[in-house]
């Protein structure tokens, strides 16, 4: 990756994968690892997982299960529960069975992109954050997950094979502010 990027103050911009940890709730792991990080808190994945349950509601139930299904139909939530019998099955709670799973720490429940989406468009915590996702699939793959209020990149990398989220960190950061993510995609 570090090959497509210009250099930073006429060095090299070298790149780490931080491990924040695994068994499903990697990106969890990840977000709260970050967070604790850039704002000095002390978060769980278990509260990150939460707070993503709660932004699911009953106003934005069908668009929460489309999004899901959509990514496991599409592969990119491999390993999760499968969603579509849960959904069927869980027809007369399906909220309460929804934040239920959701909140579970393991691999019934993994977070994607998508939930990605999800926490900056509805939990107040995220609303100057935007991502930065590296992908293993190659430096085409990188993708922005961004609102207009977006204002500190948080870096992280997938591993597409092992469905797997590391934090990443560029020389010493771990986010970046807007023009810098608009000069490492230019690169």
């Amino acid at each position: 990756m570090s090959a497509h990027l210009p250099t930073w103050h006429n060095a090299p911009i070298v790149f780490n994968l931080l491990e924040c940890g695994g068994g499903g709730d990697c990106l969890f792991h990840v977000l709260a690892a970050a967070l604790n990080l850039l704002e000095g808190t002390r978060l769980s994945m278990v509260q990150v997982r939460e707070w993503l349950a709660n932004c699911v509601k009953v106003e934005t139930l069908s668009a929460f299960c489309d999004m899901i299904l959509d990514e496991q139909r599409s592969g990119r939530a491999r390993g999760s529960a499968n969603m579509e019998r849960v959904i069927k099955n869980a027809t007369p709670k399906l909220l309460e069975t929804l934040q239920a799973l959701i909140k579970k720490p393991g691999r019934l429940f993994q977070g994607t992109d998508g939930c990605l989406r999800w926490l900056l468009e509805h939990h107040p915590q995220f609303v100057h954050y935007g991502f930065v996702i590296f992908s293993s699939w190659g430096y085409h793959h990188t993708q922005v997950i961004e609102t207009p209020k977006s204002r500190i990149y948080i870096l992280i990398f997938n591993n597409a094979h092992t469905q797997h989220w590391q934090l990443v960190a560029m020389s010493e950061f771990i986010a970046v502010e807007k023009h810098l993510v608009e000069v490492i995609l230019s690169a």
